[in-house]
């Protein structure tokens, strides 16, 4: 990588190095939630039927890592737990990629109808790493692009998305600024109709591998997804822990973190509601 001009020289070999540093360090296993999960019916990934959940019906919260274990006994009558390639808990890392001006971020700040979020993403368990381009329309919804990193026309086609979206930019204008690595779980509802993922161990590191600099290891994020909007089964398990909506974007927190010199007043209040949440277990 450039590092004067923020030109990716390749951007698969990039990321692919981050992925192999970040990699080689040892992951931080929750033990104390390891137990729990022996509670659940297992259901395989590939067992999975289509789904009708959408992604713009998702409500997120921010626990306490100590409290996860109220939600987790709440929940196992009624889902199961989604298992990759034998592993309940995915070891997952993302590397973020934007602007030298952090331009996908401000619009992610601004709220920005029509923004876009670049960031590859390596799940342990099947050993896969993928570059992932996702497209908010002014019409509403997202749109993802997938292509596996090192794939030959990677370059070509991600370049194809980034230029239908503002013609002056490509791939050699965005550059890695960030890494998150987090460890995943994913509960379905035995009837289909609600997923819920939970996230914990969540850490950040420079995107040369540096780190980490910032941990949330004391911190669980939920995101709850169903088919309609309307009451969810999980709603009276928070409110019993005192558990409220809480927005949280990994990416904005990160920045935030590691970057205090980019201007981040919009997402201030989410900051101090985290911060409310350490030190007092609710907003």
């Amino acid at each position: 990588m450039d590092t004067e001009t923020g030109k990716l020289i390749d951007i698969s070999t990039d990321i692919a190095e981050i992925l192999k540093i970040v990699k080689g360090k040892a992951p931080f296993d929750d033990v104390a939630l390891l137990p729990l999960l022996d509670h659940f019916r297992i259901v395989g990934a590939d067992e999975l039927p289509p789904s009708g959940i959408k992604r713009k019906n998702a409500v997120k919260y921010v626990a306490l890592s100590a409290q996860t274990g109220a939600i987790l006994s709440g929940l196992s009558d009624s889902f199961r737990l989604v298992e990759r390639d034998g592993e309940a808990v995915s070891h997952t890392i993302l590397v973020y990629c934007d602007t030298p001006d952090f331009r996908f971020f401000h619009d992610h700040l601004n709220g920005k109808l029509n923004r876009i979020k670049i960031r590859a993403r390596s799940s342990g368990n099947d050993g896969l790493d993928f570059l992932e381009i996702w497209q908010r329309k002014n019409r509403g919804g997202m749109v993802r692009k997938k292509y596996p990193l090192g794939e030959e026309s990677l370059e070509y086609s991600a370049n194809q998305v980034l230029m239908s979206f503002s013609p002056e930019l490509g791939m050699a204008g965005v550059l890695p600024v960030l890494v998150a690595r987090f460890n995943r779980l994913v509960l379905l509802r035995d009837d289909g109709n609600e997923r819920i993922t939970v996230d914990t161990g969540l850490e950040f590191f420079k995107p040369d591998g540096t780190g980490p600099l910032r941990s949330y290891r004391n911190l669980a994020f939920l995101e709850m997804r169903k088919v309609k909007n309307g009451p969810s089964y999980l709603d009276n398990i928070l409110k019993d822990n005192n558990i409220r909506k809480q927005r949280s974007s990994k990416y904005c927190l990160g920045v935030t973190a590691l970057y205090p010199c980019v201007k981040a007043n919009a997402y201030k209040p989410v900051i101090r509601n985290i911060e409310n949440i350490i030190s007092n277990g609710y907003v």
